[in-house]
């Protein structure tokens, strides 16, 4: 049974505005879990069944108590306690349990494996259109793998944030962006394991992936091309490489 189309229509909006969707049950009305939300009409405790779509670390929620705060002068969306519905909301409080804002609810559709299979083609466009974005700020975008890697002076200034140039050099096997190469390219990367570089890839000789890179306006190492973003090295297979260069 397919999703009637208003219905459908709202989901898809409304799933493009959320970064945590789930299905749950009112457990108290004007009430609160979290100490820093005052209870009122505008607030309930919700029981979450179904994580939908969870942006961050909220995939282990299922279960769990939050606390949803209604837009002004939308009460609970009339829903007495009981009764389950589905849920659209960004996350904004992290204390005792989690408190959301809810853009809207809906009643929980009957068919829920169609809801569940719209809400992944959601995610899978929003995920698609990030990259998408991602890589029109590239500089180049090669498939390659890494042959050698070491440490280069970095004339940053002292600090704890301070990258850690290191250089790998890629045997480049296909460039997808930028102009085309005939010999092996430096790839500058920040070899810091600080909070602001954790993240960022740090290529391993003989890995086989896409490389999406970009200038920052230094030339450190020989190399102005640089890794600086989490999503800058992918892992390379088939549907990497059609999916990348579908989306440049």
């Amino acid at each position: 049974m397919a999703l009637p189309r208003g219905l459908r229509a709202m989901v898809t909006r409304l799933g493009q505005e959320s970064s945590f969707i789930f299905d749950g049950t009112i457990e108290r009305e004007e009430a609160s879990s979290v100490s820093i939300i005052p209870a009122g009409p505008g607030t309930a405790t919700v029981r979450v069944g179904h994580v939908h779509l969870a942006q961050g670390d909220l995939d282990d929620q299922a279960g769990q108590q939050v606390t949803v705060v209604f837009p002004a002068g939308n009460g609970n969306g009339s829903a007495a306690p009981g009764s389950r519905r589905l849920f659209f909301t960004d996350p904004f409080v992290y204390g005792e349990t989690v408190g959301v804002r809810a853009l809207d609810t809906v009643d929980l559709p009957s068919d829920e494996e169609a809801l569940r299979a719209l809400i992944t083609e959601i995610e899978v466009k929003a995920d698609e259109d990030r990259l998408r974005e991602h890589l029109a700020t590239a500089e180049m975008v090669v498939d390659g793998v890494v042959v050698d890697r070491y440490p280069v002076d970095d004339p940053s200034p002292l600090s704890e944030h301070r990258p850690d140039w290191h250089v790998a050099i890629v045997e480049t096997e296909l460039v997808l962006k930028g102009e085309e190469l005939e010999a092996d390219i430096r790839v500058r990367y920040p070899g810091s394991t600080d909070v602001r570089w954790y993240l960022t890839p740090k290529p391993e000789v003989g890995e086989h992936a896409i490389f999406v890179l970009h200038r920052d306006g230094l030339e450190i190492g020989d190399t102005g091309l640089a890794i600086l973003h989490e999503d800058d090295v992918i892992p390379s297979d088939s549907d990497a490489l059609e999916r990348h260069q579908r989306l440049i």
